[in-house]
C-alpha cells in the first residue's frame, strides 16, 4: 500500500463513542448476532440472502469495534487502490436487474485510484487457505445468463444461480472465520488450488469481467474486481449504516490498521 508502519496503536475514528465503554451485554449481543450464521464456512455455506438489517444507533459503535478487531489484519487486494467513493460500488447498493443488493466492493477504473484491466494483479488480502479456485470455469453465453436472471427475477433464490453471476472466483479462508471472495477474475495462477496456503500479497488472480454481460460477449469492457468479506458466514457489513461501513473499510485498507 505504500504506507509507512508507525508501530503505534491505531485509533479507529468511529470507535470513540463506544470503545471500551458501555455494558458488557451490548458487545455480547453484537457478537451473538454475527455468530448466528452457518456453523462452518464452506462453498455451499456463504449467505446469499439479500435482506439486510441494522442495529440500534447505540449498538453500532460496539459492532464497529468488534469488526475492526476481526478485520484489521486485511490489506487491499489491489495494492495502491483506495476504497471506491461511489455508493454504487459498495455493499448495499441496489441491483435492480436481479432484484437484489450489492454484497461486495467493486474496484473499478476511475473510482479506486488505480487503473483496473485484465492485466491488473489481484493479491491475497492476508495469509489464508484456498478453499475454491475456478480453474475450469466456462463462460456463459448471453442466453444462459439471461435465463439465470429471468429465474432470479421470478423469485428463484437458488444460491447456485447467484454464484454463476460472480464468474471465475477464488475464495480464501483466513483466521477468525474470515473469508474473502474474489470474483469476475480473468485468470488464476496454476499454483492457486484448493487446500493450499497463500501468503498475504500473493498473486491469486487477475481482474476481469467473467460472469458479467460483457464477459458473455467476449468484450474487454466492464473489467473490475468484485471483492467480498465474510465474518462467520455473514457479509461483514450487516448491521452497519453505509457511511459507517465505508469509514471502517477506509480505516482498515487505507489507514494505519491495514495488514496488521
Amino acid at each position: 500500500m505504500g504506507r509507512e508502519r508507525t508501530g503505534r496503536q491505531p485509533q479507529m475514528p468511529l470507535a470513540s463513542s463506544g470503545r471500551g465503554k458501555g455494558p458488557t451485554w451490548l458487545l455480547v449481543l453484537v457478537t451473538f448476532s454475527l455468530a448466528a450464521a452457518a456453523p462452518a464456512i464452506q462453498q455451499s455455506d456463504v449467505v446469499y440472502e439479500e435482506e439486510s438489517w441494522s442495529l440500534p444507533p447505540e449498538l453500532e459503535p460496539h459492532l464497529m469495534w468488534y469488526l475492526y478487531r476481526k478485520l484489521a489484519f486485511l490489506r487491499s487486494p489491489l495494492p495502491g487502490a483506495r476504497v471506491p467513493r461511489s455508493p454504487a460500488h459498495l455493499p448495499g447498493a441496489p441491483r435492480p436487474y436481479r432484484q437484489g443488493i450489492h454484497q461486495g466492493i467493486d474496484f473499478v477504473t476511475g473510482d479506486c485510484g488505480v487503473p483496473v484491466t485484465v492485466s491488473t494483479p489481484v493479491r491475497a488480502a492476508a495469509d489464508g487457505l484456498v478453499i475454491r479456485a475456478d480453474h475450469d470455469y466456462q463462460e456463459m453465453s448471453p442466453a444462459e445468463r439471461q435465463q439465470i436472471l429471468s429465474r432470479i427475477l421470478a423469485g428463484d433464490r437458488d444460491p447456485q444461480l447467484l454464484d454463476r453471476l460472480h464468474g471465475r472466483q477464488v475464495w480464501l479462508l483466513h483466521r477468525g472465520d474470515v473469508l474473502t471472495r474474489y470474483s469476475h477474475l480473468s485468470r488464476i495462477p496454476e499454483d492457486v488450488v484448493p487446500y493450499t496456503r497463500v501468503r498475504a500479497g500473493q498473486l491469486v488472480g487477475y481482474a476481469g469481467n467473467s460472469g458479467t454481460s460483457y464477459g458473455t460477449l467476449g468484450s474487454d469492457l466492464g473489467v473490475h474486481l468484485h471483492w467480498e468479506i465474510f465474518v462467520r458466514g455473514r457479509p461483514f457489513w450487516w448491521g452497519l449504516r453505509q457511511e459507517s461501513m465505508k469509514a471502517l473499510l477506509q480505516f482498515i485498507l487505507e489507514g494505519d490498521a491495514g495488514g496488521q
